[in-house]
């Protein structure tokens, strides 16, 4: 069987981490995320994990080492993987997805929210240094960093939509139905 992977795409607080969960939980999929090595070198160098940071780091990078460098790497951590089922979370460009799409088993799912249900998930988690205090409207402004405005025209680049303005189960019925689409495809 060909590796599947599942590149998450969606705005912030839209349900990407539990959809990746989810897949850890019910097919031993493994997760990869854009973010974790630009967490790293914030942390390596005692700055502030906060969004606008991370932001700063991944622009810094991409321009210094071109546009592609996080998807290499990533790619790199995809070859020595073993896992059937591997999730990539934060996809956020179109050149990552011209660059994952060249991977057997790769496609693009995108993930949706209301508004301000995405607010209310992305203060409660408090995954980023000052999250669980931020007011809608700094949320709101928070769309227009770099890393966030590539985002939403990956919707018409997508393979597959989920929708978790629902319940659960819902979506975790969407991610049934996207993963026996694949898996009786393969």
């Amino acid at each position: 069987m060909t590796k599947l992977i599942l590149g998450l795409v969606g705005q912030m607080g839209s349900g990407k981490g539990t959809v990746a969960k989810y897949l850890i939980e019910n097919y031993s999929a493994t997760t990869h995320k854009f973010s974790d090595a630009l967490r790293d070198i914030l942390d390596r160098l005692g700055v502030e994990k906060s969004r606008e940071n991370i932001s700063l780091i991944s622009g810094a990078l991409r321009q210094t080492f071109g546009e592609e460098i996080l998807t290499q790497s990533l790619c790199v951590e995809l070859e020595k993987d073993q896992a059937e089922i591997v999730v990539l979370d934060g996809v956020r460009r179109a050149a990552e997805v011209e660059v994952l799409r060249q991977i057997p088993g790769f496609v693009l799912v995108w993930v949706e929210t209301d508004l301000e249900k995405r607010y209310q998930r992305l203060v409660a988690r408090g995954e980023n240094t000052g999250d669980s205090q931020k007011t809608f409207e700094q949320f709101q402004k928070e769309h227009e960093l770099e890393t966030e405005k590539t985002i939403l025209p990956l919707k018409e680049l997508a393979d597959f939509q989920i929708n978790n303005d629902g319940e659960l189960e819902d979506v975790y019925q969407q991610v049934e139905e996207v993963i026996n689409k694949k898996l009786t495809k393969n």
